[in-house]
Order: structure tokens, then C-alpha cells, then sequence
């Protein structure tokens, strides 16, 4: 009778084990996730080879989606129109690709950064709606 009583608690504890779950982030990008003060250099539109400098503020937010994307709020300073410009990304390890995407009448075109502790560095690329098309860099820190 005794076995019989410590078998089925050992059961019993075994399948506890078993049922729970770890709690944790589905995310392998946490650290991105936050609000940025970043500067940017680009070209493009209608005097190519002349940078505009730009300082704001954008946002990584998590993608509800799938635990290898991130959202970009306010890509290229582009909130400016009172809606929110999110692009979509891509994150491997500590390498950033924004997708390929059209956002409010803009392609947004395939491009590549990295993240590293509380710093990000990306490439921009897009064409308006009036086919110009505006390249540059983003580089920034965690607020």
C-alpha cells in the first residue's frame, strides 16, 4: 500500500511538472522594445545628393503577430501627417531588415540595420506616391 501511495505521488508530481509553463516573453527582442531619440540623414526627392537632418522621436513596438517581427512608429519622421507610420521588421539575432511595403501611398523598399545594447542603426528607403525616391541612415538611442 505504501508504494502504491508514493508511485501515484510521484505520478501526480511528475504530470504538474508536466502542465506547467514557463512564464515568459514569446519575444527573443525585448530589449528593442521602447521609445528612441534618433537622428537621420536623407537624400532623394528633388535634389538628390542633398541630406536633410532630422532629430525625433520613434517607437519599437512589438509585433502582435509573429515573435521574429517588430513594429518601427514614426519610420523616416513620417507621423508628421498626423497618422501613424509603422513599418514592418524582420529581427534575427541583432540584425534588423525592414520589409518591403506600401504605407499610406509610400513603398517603403527593403533595407537593413542592427541593434546593439540600447542603440539601433537602420537604413532608410522609400519612394512617395510622386515616384521620388528618398534613401539615408537612422541612428539613435533608447529614451
Amino acid at each position: 500500500m505504501k508504494y502504491t501511495q508514493i508511485i501515484t505521488l510521484s505520478i501526480l508530481l511528475s504530470l504538474s511538472f508536466l502542465s506547467c509553463k514557463k512564464e515568459s516573453s514569446n519575444l527573443c527582442h525585448d530589449y528593442l522594445i521602447g521609445e528612441y531619440a534618433v537622428k537621420d540623414s536623407i537624400s532623394g526627392g528633388m535634389s538628390p545628393g542633398d541630406y536633410d537632418h532630422k532629430s525625433y522621436d520613434l517607437e519599437i513596438l512589438a509585433s502582435t503577430c509573429s515573435p521574429n517581427k517588430i513594429r518601427i512608429s514614426n519610420y523616416a519622421n513620417k507621423n508628421l501627417s498626423g497618422t501613424a507610420f509603422e513599418v514592418v521588421c524582420e529581427v534575427d539575432n541583432n540584425v534588423i531588415t525592414v520589409l518591403d511595403q506600401d504605407i499610406n501611398n509610400v513603398n517603403v523598399r527593403n533595407s537593413s540595420g542592427f541593434a546593439t545594447n540600447d542603440s539601433i542603426f537602420f537604413e532608410i528607403s522609400y519612394e512617395s506616391s510622386l515616384g521620388e525616391v528618398f534613401y539615408g541612415d537612422c541612428f539613435g538611442r533608447k529614451k
